[in-house]
């Protein structure tokens, strides 16, 4: 029954807006950098598919029906049905002829190898933003900086899909049908954050 008295700060949802999104998936790499080029567009598949990287990794073309990625989630069981959009398409387009094992989409690096690459993607094509994390020790408040490239990772696909989709007005609803998403609380983070985005984004009139 015992509440500890500890400073709790809500973590920080860091994802890509949607020009960064597109700037990095356009970005040009040169041809001794394909590895850097096929990460980065590792990462932007999952962002146009909000798929966490358990579910990435396991794609099969046979998960690929009628315009649709439909799959069981790993870590919920349920299953989804996500639409895949023109750049998704694009991307299996692209790598069709890549010969991988069981069938699957992609030939997919271990996940600590691919967050290596993507930083080194990110960075190579500028994404640099600033981004501040605050955390406390006891009563004391500590705030780090870091670099967008620094601390960009696979997770952020992810959030990047859902807060984009959210900033095109989606609907919450829609997008939960395409994440798995079982409970509108588990949404509200991105929705709080999007808001805020968009908020920011409308002083442009002010300016």
């Amino acid at each position: 029954a015992y509440k500890s008295n500890l400073t709790v700060v809500a973590k920080t949802v860091t994802f890509l807006k949607y020009k960064e999104l597109m700037d990095f998936y356009h970005f040009k790499f040169s041809e001794d950098e394909k590895n850097l080029e096929l990460a980065r567009d590792m990462f932007c598949f999952m962002a146009f598919t909000s798929l966490r990287y358990s579910d990435f990794s396991n794609l099969k073309k046979a998960n690929i029906v009628d315009d649709h990625i439909e799959t069981f989630a790993q870590k919920t069981r349920k299953k989804v049905s996500i639409p895949l959009i023109d750049d998704a398409k694009e991307l299996i387009y692209k790598y069709k002829d890549q010969e991988n094992k069981n069938g699957k989409v992609f030939r997919v690096y271990a996940n600590q190898k691919l967050n290596q690459l993507i930083k080194r993607a990110a960075k190579k094509a500028g994404l640099d933003r600033e981004v501040m994390k605050v955390y406390y020790n006891g009563n004391t408040r500590h705030e780090e900086v870091k670099k967008f490239h620094e601390i960009i990772g696979c997770h952020d696909a992810r959030r990047t899909f859902v807060c984009c989709s959210l900033a095109f007005k989606i609907q919450p609803t829609v997008v939960m049908s395409c994440t798995g998403h079982s409970t509108y609380n588990a949404m509200r983070p991105y929705i709080e954050v999007t808001s805020e985005t968009q908020k920011n984004e409308m002083e442009i009139w002010n300016r």
